[in-house]
């Protein structure tokens, strides 16, 4: 082989191989986290502040209670919670907050610090918070719902289960707002909580619905680890020669840890994903079957291995013969979907409307039979929305689509319209 034919191999391969890294190995944009369908943006129902003429009147029944039970009666704790919520839906935050900690501070007194009576209140107040945007406060009081939910439930419990789960949405949600890429340790400790809800093997298995929702919760943390940013990995930071500069620091274990699932991430999904199926194989729900094979074959053509995701969609197409209506088929297949399907990586309206500005256009596209938006084009009814076209067509270019089915074959879309909205 002559010098000149050794050295064109060489940068071939130096080329082709990151191009097929950069198709396998990495994910295409983060749909939910950098621009949303404006259709699945939640407005806010925030009630403007109102003047509050039966206030008088709930105070009124919270003083009473105290001359007919003490500072400390037991029904005193609902009055108070009537009175929270009349002025929170006359728009005062700040009598319903006060109002809302005084019933959980005698719902404590008089039935003990970890009385899952307090959980109501607290979800009250949790959802005051967030509308207003305050999630520092949010975050603690979410923290400490479940606190008091491990206090009362057996970590096999269905009730502890569901607690888990929602403590880790709360914490996913969190993280696409607030990332710290130096210091993901409550990111790994979410990782870690729903790890161990799953049984060992010797163990009872979980319940089929308690399974799935659990797999769901991990998954979902899954595309979320699989797009954030970790920093630099160790070898990556050995090779640039940081290390020594840090001066021997110690190594940040939750980081490293994060670091590994990221790159296990797909495999680890698919196992997941693959480990639930086997679970449902003999079961007659087919709906749950069905949406197994959705769920991977979404997963699947995430991470751009196509061929198998097709042969998901297609296997959830049949399983859903049992539906006699067309109606699931329809809401999944009938349309193309963006991907992470479920805005996974939309942190949701509330907390953001007071740290996100959005800008709105209106885009015209097609998708191929496997799942490539072509044809991209943005309506602009105002000139000052250039700099918006441009990075949403470069954002839809990376977006992937489930793609539109007909009698279970996969299928082109052509003008597909949406209005999208633009995140900071």
């Amino acid at each position: 082989m002559s010098a000149r034919l050794t050295v064109l191999l060489f940068l071939s391969l130096c080329i082709a191989s990151p191009l097929q890294a950069r198709d396998r190995g990495q994910v295409p944009e983060a749909y939910g986290r950098t621009f949303i369908r404006a259709d699945a943006v939640q407005t806010l129902q925030i009630p403007p502040l109102q003047s509050a003429p039966e206030g008088a009147a709930f105070l009124q029944r919270v003083q009473q209670q105290e001359w007919l039970g003490g500072p400390y009666g037991a029904g005193l704790s609902q009055s108070l919670l009537d009175a929270a919520n009349y002025f929170q839906g006359r728009g005062d935050s700040a009598q319903a907050v006060a109002l809302l900690k005084r019933s959980i501070h005698l719902t404590r007194i008089n039935n003990g610090l970890y009385s899952t009576l307090q959980l109501p209140l607290l979800k009250s107040l949790l959802k005051n918070h967030i509308n207003f945007g305050d999630l520092e406060a949010a975050s603690e009081i979410q923290s400490w719902i479940f606190h008091l939910q491990q206090e009362n439930y057996q970590q096999d419990d269905a009730a502890y289960i569901q607690a888990a789960i929602e403590y880790a949405t709360w914490q996913r949600k969190l993280w696409i707002l607030k990332p710290d890429p130096e210091d993901p340790d409550r990111l790994y400790r979410v990782w870690q909580l729903l790890d161990q809800l799953v049984p060992p093997e010797e163990a009872e298995p979980l319940s089929v619905t308690d399974l799935q929702s659990l797999v769901y919760a991990r998954l979902q943390l899954l595309y979320l680890v699989s797009v954030a940013n970790f920093g630099l990995d160790a070898e990556t930071d050995m090779m640039l020669g940081r290390s020594y500069a840090r001066q021997q620091a110690q190594p940040n274990v939750a980081r490293s840890q994060m670091q590994h699932l990221k790159k296990a991430a797909f495999s680890r999904g698919v196992a997941l994903l693959e480990s639930l199926l086997e679970r449902l194989d003999n079961s007659p729900d087919y709906l749950a079957r069905a949406e197994a094979q959705r769920q991977l074959g979404d997963w699947q053509l995430w991470f751009s291995h196509k061929s198998r995701a097709i042969t998901h969609y297609t296997e959830a197409w049949r399983a859903l013969d049992a539906d006699a209506s067309g109606q699931l088929r329809q809401a999944w297949f009938g349309q193309p979907t963006e991907l992470p399907a479920g805005e996974v990586l939309y942190a949701g309206a509330a907390p953001q409307a007071d740290l996100q500005q959005a800008t709105r256009l209106t885009a015209s596209f097609s998708v191929s039979a496997r799942g490539r938006p072509r044809e991209i084009e943005i309506l602009l009814t105002d000139e000052e929305e250039q700099s918006g076209r441009y990075r949403l067509i470069r954002l839809l270019k990376k977006t992937r689509f489930r793609p539109r089915m007909e009698a279970g074959e996969l299928v082109k879309t052509a003008h597909v319209q949406r209005e999208y909205e633009l995140l900071l």
